[in-house]
This record gives structure tokens, sequence and C-alpha cells, in this order.
């Protein structure tokens, strides 16, 4: 930077390499500096938040529902709302779309001529297989480990059609 002599009070003219020149008078220096403070402390209290967000970003490992071992499942009063609620609605387990029909009229029947349960070893029915996405993408909206864990219980208690 190279101050030329003979310029008015007040007045900076600078002579970069490139043969530009710029004037900048004292009172904008000092809006620049303070503009540069500015943005360092908007910046700097930016960059607090977003640790502190990060830092926040924990959570309780929500573990599912474990039926109570003493517990009885019901079929009509456990099981079928299931059904109900993910399986045969939107055309899927209603009787017209793949096997098997989880009507609740229908499920009881459906699960036991169709090979579905294995009282003998309950976790390798094919409906528990299913319903945990060993055997395929069933639900299609994704497993609910809550579920899950009432219908292997019904099937471990026998899977009575109670």
């Amino acid at each position: 930077m190279h101050l030329i002599n003979g310029t008015p009070p007040g007045v900076v003219v600078l002579l970069p390499e490139k043969g530009y020149y710029f004037l900048l008078k004292p009172e904008a220096s000092k809006r620049t500096e303070k503009h540069m403070k500015n943005t360092s402390i908007i910046q700097t209290i930016m960059i607090i938040g977003m640790l502190l967000t990060v830092a926040s970003c924990a959570y309780d490992e929500v573990l599912p529902y474990e039926p109570d071992p003493g517990a009885e499942v019901f079929f009509a009063q456990d099981i079928a709302p299931l059904f109900n609620k993910s399986c045969n609605g939107a055309g899927c387990h209603n009787g017209s779309g793949p096997p098997p029909d989880l009507r609740a009229a229908n499920a009881y029947d459906a699960l036991w001529t169709g090979g579905y349960i294995n009282v003998e070893v309950p976790e390798e029915s094919d409906l528990y297989l299913w319903m945990n996405n060993v055997k395929g993408p069933m639900p299609p909206l994704g497993t609910n480990a809550t579920d899950n864990a009432t219908v292997l219980r019904w099937i471990t208690l026998g899977a009575l059609n109670n």
C-alpha cells in the first residue's frame, strides 16, 4: 500500500499491483472494521448454537414392550386387532388380496390352514418371520416390535382361538 503525497486530508489512495486504486475515507474504514467485528460475533454465536444443537442430540433408547411372560394373549382381543390395523386394509390380506385372509372372521383358520403357525418352534412361524421382515417386507409400513412380541407370545401360548 502506498500513500500518494499531496492527497487531501482524510483520503487514502491504495495502489495495488494491478494498477487499480481506491479512495477510502477513514470513516468508511471504521465502518468496515465495525461490520467485520459484528460479522465475527454473529459467526461465533452461530457456531456455538450449532455445537449446542449437536450436543443436545441425545435420546433415550425406547425398548419395545415385552408382554408379561405370565400374561395371556387372546386372539380376538390382542391379535385380530393387529391384523385390522396393519394387514387387511388397502386391498392387502382382506380376502381379495394375497393370502392369508386376515379379516377378523377368517384370520384364525387362514393362519392354521395356510401353515403360518408353528407352536413347536414359535420363532420359526411364518407369521412371525413375515412380521419381522425375515421372509419379506411385511407389513409394508414397517415392523412394530411390540406387535411382533405380542404375536410371538400368542404363538408360544399355543395360538389359541380365544
